[in-house]
């Protein structure tokens, strides 16, 4: 009866589900306990991944973490009233990776707040692989019975991923505006600068 045999740990959970693990509890737990990770100038690129990489043991013999590490990075937008952390994540493969991540740290909340512990229990946006369409969605830690859980609630299906379609609806979701003084140039900047 195979069902029932025990597994090596190593080979309990191929690829796909090493990396759900990491975008569905690993990122939205930085994301709730530790938001200040995710605006962090010096996390911008691929640091935010690398930082990660070393502080989740599970990870680390990981045979594809490297690549998929290479291929993520993360940029800190500003918009007039908060900032923005877009991470762009290694292309998906299956559903429901993702490809986008994105949160929102306002300025009400940053100028206020006097530990990170005020910021905690932000939304987490994603932009997920869903079969041959992409769905954007948000993860929140929700704690009933002192056992938290994520949970996730799609909201919009798009035929493409595309990055600023996401930071439009993010920004819609928390009531930001454009701010045209972001000094990057790519469509994310391009789109909050009105070029």
């Amino acid at each position: 009866m195979r069902f029932f045999r025990k597994k090596n740990k190593t080979n309990s959970i191929d690829k796909h589900g090493e990396r759900f693990e990491f975008e569905y509890r690993v990122l939205p737990s930085v994301a709730t306990f530790s938001p200040c990770q995710l605006f962090t100038i010096d996390h911008q690129g691929s640091e935010l991944l690398n930082f990660l990489y070393s502080c989740f043991d599970e990870f680390k013999d990981a045979s594809w973490i490297k690549e998929y590490i290479a291929n993520s990075s993360m940029a800190i937008y500003d918009a007039s009233e908060g900032q923005i952390s877009l991470l762009k994540l290694a292309e998906p493969e299956t559903s429901p990776e993702l490809a986008y991540v994105a949160t929102v740290l306002p300025n009400h909340l940053s100028e206020n707040m006097k530990d990170e512990e005020d910021i905690f229990y932000r939304p987490f946006y994603i932009l997920a692989k869903m079969v041959d369409n992409w769905c954007f969605g948000e993860v929140k830690y929700v704690d009933n019975i002192g056992d938290g859980i994520y949970y996730t609630t799609y909201y919009k299906m798009t035929d493409k991923a595309d990055p600023v379609q996401f930071i439009e609806w993010v920004m819609e979701r928390e009531g930001l505006t454009k701010k045209s003084e972001n000094i990057m140039h790519d469509p994310v900047a391009d789109f909050l600068n009105n070029r």
